[in-house]
């Protein structure tokens, strides 16, 4: 089964949060994790902001910034073109959701088949029941 992480999720896998535990679970029991190509600018700037907030540790960046290049080298990463922008906005309409949520909804959705529907990994309550009203099955129960 296909496992899609947003940022959201992917960051607890960088930042010790609540849910980092529940999120590496996740992490190292998919079959293989896929993630929309925002999602690496998205984390770039996760811990760009926790080291300037001293969630981290200057010194500890350049080994956080490894994990992240380890972390997004191990997954798929789901390219962001016209098509997938132009449903992305349909759903950012029909849910109300943000313009980088509404990719990450799309990009799971592009890797649905009548197979394989992927779960999809969030701590947005919001992205979380629009991915439920898409019919994807959603991790950690947030909502």
């Amino acid at each position: 089964m296909s496992t899609y992480f947003d940022a959201s999720a992917m960051a607890k896998l960088l930042l010790a949060e609540d849910g980092s535990t529940t999120t590496g679970l996740l992490w190292k029991g998919a079959a293989e994790p896929f993630a929309s190509i925002v999602g690496y600018a998205e984390l770039r700037g996760a811990v760009s902001r926790a080291v300037r907030g001293d969630r981290i540790a200057r010194d500890d960046y350049p080994t956080a910034r490894l994990e992240l290049e380890r972390m997004w080298g191990s997954l798929a990463a789901i390219r962001l073109d016209g098509r997938l922008a132009r449903v992305a906005g349909a759903l950012a309409d029909k849910h109300g959701l943000t313009a980088l949520d509404a990719i990450h909804l799309a990009s799971a959705l592009s890797i649905a088949t009548p197979a394989d529907q992927p779960t999809f990994v969030t701590f947005d309550r919001r992205l979380a029941e629009a991915a439920i009203a898409e019919g994807l099955a959603v991790l950690p129960e947030v909502v």
